[in-house]
């Protein structure tokens, strides 16, 4: 393996292949060349966008269950990419996830937390698993309504976010009433350490798992009898305001939607239905009111919209509206699924 490369992900392990080669030659050496043709074409492509080309073409034609089937394949067998259609710059960002909440909470005019908790039926002393808890915007206040016999297991690939939870969770003095673990959640999945709990909750994350079906599986087995799952995340015409808005400085694209509102409105619900007997699916809205150009960059600065390439003509545009209207209006629209009834234990999960 001296002389081992390869082009895993389109991307050369030792840089530029050409200069190692070159050194080989006449020297007697014997090189392993591994080239994966799926990664190449006449036009030069990121691993996203080669991706989502390829997913086109295998399924052009084919209908929506055939192509629900060829993207789950495609996150299990290239667990590291997302097609370009699907992937989001800023969803696992750790400081742009905190400045969208801090929007959320200055600039919205409902309680997304007061609607999830509702769903979830907490009260005194649950158990609570939160799956991709990110920064503890639902851990620490379901510590506090949990109260000291309750217990929060929040479970984050993100370390500088569990960083922060942990700091908040002391300051509020609910420390010891949350299991701040830094995994994957396929690799929760994979190890349970005998932990069942009343309640499971994972908002705007489930759909980053590699393996959407065993993680769904794993969650119907690590409730409790008369436990409830519930997730949520964005639909479809989720900020759809501010999406229009942008369109009118790229008008020859046409707004992608991402994989998670396709997860919600679909595959999601389907995977529930799967896996429990009792689903319910409800909607939440919140619109953002925004009263200030500063306000409303801040916001698209941190969220999968942004494009560096049209941000100069964005913030004319952004100028141009405030100097005629007092504030700009775009409304995030969730998903919510609830469910109840699992069809699978933790005894019989093997």
């Amino acid at each position: 393996m001296q002389n081992y490369i390869s082009d895993s992900r389109g991307i050369w392990s030792c840089g530029d292949p050409i200069p190692a080669l070159s050194r080989g030659l006449g020297t007697g050496s014997v090189f392993q060349l591994l080239i994966h043709p799926v990664w190449w074409g006449e036009k030069s492509l990121s691993p996203q966008e080669r991706l989502e080309e390829f997913f086109q073409s295998e399924t052009k034609g084919r209908d929506k269950d055939y192509k629900d089937a060829v993207d789950a394949s495609l996150m299990r067998i290239v667990t590291d990419i997302r097609r370009s259609g699907y992937a989001g710059q800023f969803d696992t960002d750790a400081s742009a996830l905190t400045e969208r909440i801090n929007a959320h909470e200055k600039y919205g005019t409902r309680d997304l937390n007061e609607w999830i908790f509702e769903n979830l039926g907490i009260k005194n002393s649950l158990s609570v698993l939160d799956l991709g808890c990110g920064n503890g915007k639902q851990s620490l206040p379901l510590a506090q309504l949990l109260g000291p016999g309750g217990r929060v297991v929040a479970i984050d690939k993100s370390s500088d976010s569990l960083v922060f939870l942990k700091e908040k969770a002391k300051a509020l003095g609910v420390n010891g009433r949350i299991d701040a673990l830094c995994m994957d959640m396929d690799d929760y999945a994979a190890d349970l350490h005998g932990r069942i709990f009343d309640r499971v909750l994972s908002s705007y994350s489930i759909y980053y798992s590699k393996n959407l079906e065993n993680v769904f599986k794993t969650l119907s087995a690590v409730l409790k009898p008369g436990g409830i799952l519930f997730f949520c995340g964005p639909s479809k015409s989720n900020n759809s305001e501010l999406i229009g808005f942008q369109h009118r400085l790229k008008r020859g694209d046409a707004p992608k939607y991402d994989f998670a509102s396709e997860f919600m409105e679909d595959l999601g619900q389907k995977l529930a239905r799967r896996f429990f007997k009792e689903v319910e699916v409800s909607r939440f809205e919140n619109p953002l009111v925004f009263t200030s150009p500063k306000g409303l960059l801040d916001y698209w600065t941190s969220y999968n919209l942004y494009d560096k390439t049209i941000e100069g003509k964005f913030k004319t545009m952004v100028a141009e509206h405030f100097r005629k209207n007092k504030e700009f209006v775009t409304v995030k629209r969730v998903i919510g699924v609830k469910a109840s009834g699992p069809r699978i234990t933790a005894s019989n999960l093997g």
